[in-house]
């Protein structure tokens, strides 16, 4: 599969499996540390991964923002072709366990579908487990008449 540039340039390979789109010319200290980031969390993870700086070849940029709808943020996470997100994105897959599977190129919408479900479950396990969860596992003499508890001694 090959890419071309909007601008008539050279073809150039596409990059199947992981990529890194990154910056060595970083305007500030979030993208170089979000950068450092994800390098660690890929190497962590013992995968893989070519890293493609922008500063080194700008024609690049015009085929990361073709995959990522227009996103400029970088650095950027793409698997075969396809989009996964910046760091905060990826950072949020692994906080919730879907990065691996982003990893061996699940379709990164079914994977945040599956998160969403999981972070809805998990509020509505808070939302009724509330006040109402804490009085369930008080001691019954301890709760008076106004909801109010008092300090129970055996």
């Amino acid at each position: 599969m090959t890419w071309n540039n909007s601008l008539g340039g050279e073809e150039g390979s596409s990059d199947e499996g992981i990529v890194l789109f990154t910056t060595s010319c970083a305007g500030n200290a979030k993208v170089s540390s979000d950068t450092r980031r994800m390098k660690y969390l890929l190497r962590a993870k013992g995968v893989e991964y070519k890293e493609v700086d922008l500063s080194d070849n700008p024609l690049d940029r015009f085929r990361m923002l073709e995959q990522s709808d227009c996103t400029v943020t970088l650095p950027q996470l793409h698997v075969n072709n396809r989009f996964v997100g910046t760091a905060d994105d990826v950072q949020e897959y692994e906080d919730f366990g879907g990065l691996d599977d982003l990893l061996f190129g699940v379709d990164p919408q079914i994977v945040k579908d599956r998160i969403d479900r999981v972070v809805s479950l998990r509020v509505q396990g808070l939302a009724c487990g509330g006040v109402e969860r804490k009085q369930a596992f008080l001691h019954p003499s301890s709760q008076t008449v106004d909801g109010t508890t008092k300090e129970h001694t055996d």
